[in-house]
């Protein structure tokens, strides 16, 4: 059983509205002078990333601003029915450049695919939006599978980071059930979306830095040292990790476990 969708939908919706919100807005408008992406699929520690650099207050503030949810949220607050990708992109950045000038967007692969209908198009438009970034923080993760079953949980409870318990107010992944399609569904989308990445990032040519999930989370500090001379930031910007809920419950584990079963029976 799982959380009730309008539940998880009105949780989504408040967390938007907080991360949009113009209290997070950096005070003073300055001009872009170093753009970087984190480049994700769900469930790789992208989250725990964007808010290490936000923290620092010298990264800009690197949300998920390509979301269709976000996007909502700044048309219902601003009024616009209609815009442009590049338009509202160029209005963000003036609210969340940093005041050295650095911007900041986490990206996940289907953010931009939806836009698209052919595989060929989906590579253009990834690889056009590649370029425009001064640097590039490709986010992945090892155990595809823990990762898969991380995805459905939070497709099926509503639960995307830890910021959303508050709004969600249950244990929102106690109940979910096992669903070995649905988890495949999942492990296809992350395969396929990372792949994705991984083509445009060929089809650029342009270097980045990759970061595991797995190591990332286990030395957190030594590869936020990795992070932000990449971006030409001063390391001694490290911050301890943020507070964040523990990324496996003893839910995913079961489920997980259950999984691995399941594939091995063929």
């Amino acid at each position: 059983m799982s959380l009730n969708r309008s539940t998880a939908a009105v949780a989504s919706r408040l967390w938007n509205h907080e991360m949009m919100a113009t209290s997070r807005d950096f005070n003073e408008r300055t001009e872009v002078k170093l753009r970087y992406a984190i480049l994700s699929v769900p469930r790789s520690g992208s989250t725990l990333l964007s808010r290490a650099l936000y923290e620092t207050r010298m990264a800009g503030d690197p949300h998920e601003y390509l979301n269709p949810a976000a996007i909502a949220v700044h048309q219902e607050a601003s009024g616009a029915a209609s815009m442009t990708v590049d338009a509202y992109l160029r209005e963000i950045e003036a609210r969340r450049t940093s005041s050295n000038g650095y911007f900041g967007i986490k990206v996940h692969y289907f953010h931009l695919s939806r836009l698209c209908d052919t595989v060929e198009k989906k590579l253009r438009v990834a690889t056009h939006f590649l370029r425009q970034q001064d640097r590039r923080v490709l986010i992945t993760r090892r155990d595809k599978i823990a990762q898969a079953i991380s995805y459905y949980i939070a497709r099926q409870s509503g639960r995307w980071t830890s910021e959303h318990e508050r709004h969600l107010q249950t244990d929102a992944d106690a109940n979910v059930s096992f669903d070995p399609v649905a988890i495949a569904r999942c492990l296809q989308r992350i395969i396929e979306d990372e792949d994705g990445w991984r083509r445009a990032l060929s089809s650029a040519g342009l270097p980045y830095l990759e970061i595991f999930f797995e190591d990332f989370v286990t030395s957190y500090r030594v590869h936020m040292e990795k992070v932000f001379p990449y971006l030409g930031l001063d390391s001694i910007l490290a911050t301890s990790q943020p507070a964040m809920a523990p990324t496996t419950s003893i839910q995913a584990k079961k489920l997980g476990e259950q999984f691995r079963r399941y594939l091995a029976l063929g």
